[in-house]
């Protein structure tokens, strides 16, 4: 299992939390950090037809990155 930690903003997360609504895809922790299941994510990408994380954040392909991100 290959984890990637990413530090963004406090209103970067709340963007992804409105974008990603599946709880399949993205988890909130107690600490509040994001944990996103890539697998997931990329179905929900292909159902949706959008890549809400990567066009908030403005970066490359979510999926590539590693099998779960943690946004922190």
């Amino acid at each position: 299992m290959n984890i990637k930690d990413i530090a963004i903003s406090n209103n970067k997360k709340k963007q992804i939390l409105s974008a990603v609504t599946d709880n399949s895809v993205i988890i909130q922790e107690e600490n509040g950090d994001l944990v996103v299941d890539t697998k997931a994510y990329l179905a929900f990408k292909e159902e949706k037809g959008k890549a809400p994380i990567e066009e908030i954040l403005e970066m490359g392909a979510l999926e590539e990155q590693a099998d779960y991100v943690v946004f922190q």
